[in-house]
């Protein structure tokens, strides 16, 4: 279901994978379904907006229900993320905002 929308509503890989600091500040890679299209940006962390063109009509579903999250349950499962609690932040906006 969700991931034949994601792979044809643009190309690109069905799942994302960010790194980002767990527990204990160790990093840890956190999956969540691709919900924008694909694109270079030399590694640099450009937020996205509400009306954010790179935000594909099925990623806009899948945010508004948090369905983008789902695979972030194998991290829970690996204990590195736990249901309730902070989010884990990504590495990149550490460093940006150091």
């Amino acid at each position: 279901g969700i991931a034949l929308a994601v792979k044809f509503s643009s190309p690109g890989p069905i799942i994302f994978r960010q790194i980002r600091y767990g527990m204990d500040g160790k990093p840890i890679k956190v999956w969540k379904f691709r919900s924008m299209t694909v694109m270079e940006n030399d590694d640099k962390v450009i937020q996205a907006t509400k009306n954010d063109v790179r935000v594909t009509k099925v990623g806009r579903f899948l945010r508004s229900t948090s369905l983008d999250e789902l695979p972030q349950f194998f991290n829970v499962l690996f204990g590195q993320m736990s249901v309730v609690g902070p989010r884990p932040h990504a590495v990149s906006h550490n460093e940006q905002y150091r």
